[in-house]
């Protein structure tokens, strides 16, 4: 949407807002799930955490429909089923025993479910191959250095997200925090990122005057 909705500067100022906002949310997330586990809602301990999603979401529902641009793009293109159920399907079956295999000893059902993940991976390339307007257009993975900065974004964002976990367990592990401290211990790191992604487009022109 911001690539559709801006243009030069500012496309890039709203980029800039966007990273913010993620950064601001991905600390929030930290804390508010420290005071939910803190505050062991009627004996839940962590599962209420799974639910803070649920009243965020109804919220930007609402305004989504008040603040959003009316229209979309100008040309429509149908829903392509057969492969949002194939990669919706290999994407399952290789998350759940990734999630679930460890702790229970990894059972058959779990080294199956990775064999059949790579299937479904196959039939999934397979079926955009064949489809008129596919999912993920095999043109936009041939141009020039897509490939690899696809891979450079999934290195960066599994990097970080088991970078956030690890040090999560080890702040209320061995060094014995609280779920609330651990989570109030990211907030520097968050309150960087918000100032660089506010004003990366000053360091070219700063570099360039210096």
């Amino acid at each position: 949407m911001i690539q559709t909705s801006f243009a030069g500067a500012a496309r890039a100022r709203a980029l800039g807002l966007y990273a913010a906002v993620v950064s601001g949310a991905a600390v929030a997330g930290q804390v508010l799930g420290g005071v939910l586990v803190s505050a062991d809602l009627f004996g839940s301990s962590w599962r209420p955490v799974f639910l803070v999603n649920v009243p965020i979401g109804v919220v930007l529902l609402v305004l989504g429909a008040r603040l959003l641009p009316a229209g979309g793009p100008s040309r429509h293109r149908a829903l392509d089923l057969p492969g949002l159920v194939t990669l919706s399907a290999a994407v399952g079956l290789l998350v759940v025993p990734l999630v679930l295999g460890h702790e229970r000893g990894w059972p058959l059902w779990s080294l199956a479910a990775l064999v059949a993940s790579a299937v479904m991976a196959g039939v999934f390339v397979l079926v955009e191959r064949r489809v008129a307007a596919p999912l993920v257009p095999v043109r936009v993975l041939r141009a020039p250095g897509t490939v690899p900065s696809a891979l450079v974004v999934f290195g960066t964002m599994t990097t970080y997200g088991g970078f956030l976990l690890a040090c999560a367990l080890h702040l209320q592990g061995p060094l014995g925090d609280d779920p609330l401290a651990a989570g109030l211990t990211f907030v520097p790191a968050a309150v960087g990122f918000t100032v660089v992604s506010l004003g990366w487009r000053r360091v070219p022109h700063a570099c360039t005057a210096g």
